[in-house]
C-alpha cells in the first residue's frame, strides 16, 4: 500500500490531501483502470461516463456516508472537524498534565504512582484517548491545583462542557448583531481582546500598566503612590478600574434590575416571595 500526496487547487486556496493507492498501483493508472471498467457496464447500471472536474467529498454522519460536491454543509462539517481535533489536542494536553501532576509525586516518574494513578491503570480507562483525556480534564479542574487544566485559563474555558455554550454559539451566529460586537466577544473568550496587557505581551505597548488608571491617579494626585494595576480585560470591565467604576457599576446595576424583573414577571402569582432591591 503506497501513499501519494496530491496537490489540489481550488481558486486561490491550494491544499494537499493523501491518498492511498490501490494494489500497488499509481494513482493516476488505478483512475484509468475503474474507468474503463465504469465504460464497459450495460447503461442501465451506468450512473455516470463523463469526466469531471469537480472534487467530491463523503462526509459521515451517524454511520451514513453522503457524497457531495464542494457545498456550504462540505465546509461546515470541515469546520467542525477541525475545531474537534483541536478540541482533542486539548484534552490530550490535560492527559499529559495529569500524568505529571496527579499520577506521580511532584513528577518524579521514579517514584511509586499515587493511588490516583494506580486507581487509573486498574481501570485502564487510558486505553482510549478521547475518553481519558476529558476524564483528565475534568479531574485537573475539580483538584483546583491552581494551573490550568490544559495550556492556558482561556483554553479551558472554551474546552469545558455545561457553560451555556449553545447560547454564545447563537449569538455568534445571528447575523443581526453587527460583526464588529461578535468580534469583539470572540477576542474577549479566546484571551485576545487588545488590552493593554495583550499588547505589552505581543510588544505593541512598553508596560501592561492601565491607562485609565494612570489618568485618574494624575487627575487625583495620587501618581507614583503604588503599581498601576494591569489593564486586563477582567479589569477594565470591573470596578476595581479606577477610570471605569462608576460606568462598570451602572451597567451592574441596570443587569440585576432587569434580571430581578423578568424573575418577579416569570413567578407564580401566588407565591409570597418578593425579591429585594436597594430602592
Amino acid at each position: 500500500m503506497e501513499l501519494l500526496r496530491t496537490r489540489i487547487e481550488a481558486g486561490r486556496a491550494t491544499f494537499f490531501v493523501k491518498v492511498k493507492s490501490h494494489r500497488g498501483e499509481p494513482l493516476n493508472e488505478r483512475a484509468d483502470t475503474l474507468a474503463e471498467k465504469g465504460r464497459a457496464k450495460p447503461e442501465e447500471e451506468k450512473q455516470w461516463d463523463v469526466r469531471t472536474d469537480r472534487i467530491t467529498y463523503t462526509i459521515k454522519r451517524q454511520g451514513t456516508s453522503t457524497t457531495s460536491v464542494w457545498t456550504d454543509s462540505v465546509r461546515n462539517a470541515f469546520r467542525k472537524q477541525a475545531g474537534m481535533a483541536k478540541a482533542q489536542d486539548m484534552y490530550t494536553q490535560a492527559a499529559r498534565n495529569w500524568s505529571r501532576r496527579v499520577c506521580y509525586p511532584r513528577n518524579q516518574r521514579w517514584m511509586q504512582t499515587t493511588k490516583a494513578g494506580r486507581t487509573a491503570a486498574k481501570e485502564g480507562n487510558f486505553k482510549d484517548e478521547q475518553t481519558w483525556g476529558k476524564q483528565c480534564f475534568e479531574d485537573l479542574e475539580w483538584r483546583d491545583l491552581g494551573e490550568p487544566a490544559t495550556t492556558t485559563w482561556s483554553t479551558d474555558f472554551l474546552v469545558r462542557n455545561d457553560v451555556s455554550r449553545e447560547e454564545l454559539g447563537k449569538w455568534l451566529r445571528n447575523r443581526a448583531i453587527p460583526w464588529k460586537r461578535r468580534r469583539r466577544l470572540i477576542q474577549v473568550v479566546t484571551d485576545t481582546f487588545p488590552c493593554g496587557q495583550w499588547l505589552h505581551k505581543i510588544g505593541r505597548r512598553a508596560t501592561a500598566g492601565c491607562e485609565l488608571c494612570q489618568r485618574f491617579q494624575e487627575m487625583t494626585g495620587e501618581h507614583g503612590q503604588g503599581n498601576t494595576p494591569a489593564e486586563s480585560i477582567g479589569h477594565i470591565q470591573s470596578a476595581g478600574c479606577l477610570g471605569q467604576s462608576e460606568s462598570v457599576t451602572a451597567a451592574h446595576n441596570k443587569c440585576i434590575k432587569g434580571l430581578m424583573s423578568d424573575i418577579q414577571e416569570a413567578g407564580k402569582k401566588k407565591s409570597s416571595l418578593r425579591l429585594l432591591t436597594l430602592e
